[in-house]
């Protein structure tokens, strides 16, 4: 257990940043194209 504590959860939780890391980064891409290309679908923000 003791372990897990010192390896396993600091590694757990680096996946799981860089993973929330990804999906913003997509985010923030996916904005900027439907801005450029002036083609955005309906959202939560425009209702």
């Amino acid at each position: 257990m003791d372990r897990f504590l010192r390896v396993g959860l600091p590694l757990v939780l680096v996946v799981v940043f860089a993973v929330i890391v990804l999906f913003v980064l997509n985010a923030f891409e996916a904005t900027e194209l439907m801005e450029t290309e002036r083609r955005a679908g309906p959202t939560l923000l425009n209702r």
